[in-house]
């Protein structure tokens, strides 16, 4: 997780603002891991989504795997005077990061109130990001989701996310464990929540240009957030070391924790296990980009940033 340079982190990152931008995802942002064009056209239909996961016994891929975040001077809506007011004409700045929610519904609202309070000078901020895992656990997963999608907010894919999809859309060998139980309830079958959950990408690339252009918003500028050369890239669990964003699997984008190295140190791959043989993905990565994640709580806090 990153702490400063304009990105505001938080152990149990969570979302932001009051305000609907435009999409703020990137038009350039592509679908390398899936091929969309086998797929079928009514695939983020609700009816199309169901008829995929019946047959096919997976998730739903998001229209976009890897998405981009946008600086807020092209999110904006034409006709705009002010980039840096939502539409209420609150002053906005800075991205907050949240992750592992887990349907902490009232801990996530509170989370995000001493953030701006405490972080950023008492002003919304201008976008907060889910690192995944938005729902199960706790006792408000629909509240959750429906609070991301109502405030604008973003997100990633977590695995949690990815099995409670496939239980909405009727997969039966999810539906009916104990953990996604509360998709069954009446007030969780709302078709818009669904497809927002859907919607979301499995990463979120910050350029470095988005978080410079937050940076200079801020009184207390300093020259480190200034000069910012690295990319940021959310996801919920971490990449494989060595190799490309674009390269990276779902599955380990959801799942990862642990890495094991090829005899000769050179090559790594994604290990399931705990055991000794393999090591926390996060030791190995030299970057760039800079990763934030969530998912691995025992390992609590990896902050490094080596290159």
């Amino acid at each position: 997780m990153l702490l400063g340079s304009r990105l505001t982190a938080i152990a149990f990152f969570l979302f932001s603002p009051s305000i609907q931008p435009v999409t703020p995802f990137s038009t350039a942002t592509s679908n390398n891991n899936n091929n969309n064009n086998k797929l079928p056209n009514d695939l983020w239909s609700i009816e199309g989504a169901r008829k995929f996961v019946k047959e096919n016994k997976v998730v739903v891929p998001p229209p976009v795997t890897h998405a981009t975040l946008e600086p807020l001077s092209l999110q904006i809506k034409d006709g705009d005077d002010d980039d840096d007011d939502d539409d209420n004409g609150k002053r906005r700045k800075n991205i907050l990061v949240i992750g592992d929610v887990h349907g902490c519904y009232k801990e996530m609202v509170d989370l995000h109130q001493k953030a701006m309070k405490e972080y950023n000078d008492g002003m919304e901020f201008t976008n907060v990001v889910l690192a995944g895992d938005l729902v199960n656990k706790g006792p408000s997963s629909i509240k959750v989701v429906r609070h991301a999608r109502k405030q604008g907010w973003l997100a990633v894919r977590g695995n949690h996310d990815v099995n409670a999809l496939r239980a909405w859309l009727g997969d039966e060998t999810k539906r009916n464990k104990a953990k996604y139980l509360w998709v069954k309830n009446k007030n969780a079958n709302n078709e818009e929540d669904i497809l927002w959950l859907m919607q979301v990408p499995y990463s979120l690339r910050i350029p470095s240009e988005t978080l410079k252009e937050e940076a200079s918003k801020s009184n207390h500028q300093d020259e480190e957030n200034m000069n910012l050369k690295d990319d940021v890239v959310v996801v919920h669990a971490g990449l494989v070391p060595g190799i490309a964003l674009e390269k990276q699997t779902a599955n380990t984008m959801i799942q990862i924790r642990n890495v094991r190295q090829s005899k000769d140190g050179h090559k790594f791959f994604l290990s399931l296990s705990s055991k000794a043989r393999s090591t926390g993905w996060a030791k190995l990565y030299k970057g760039p980009p800079f990763v934030i994640f969530g998912h691995d709580a025992k390992r609590g806090l990896q902050a490094q940033h080596p290159w």
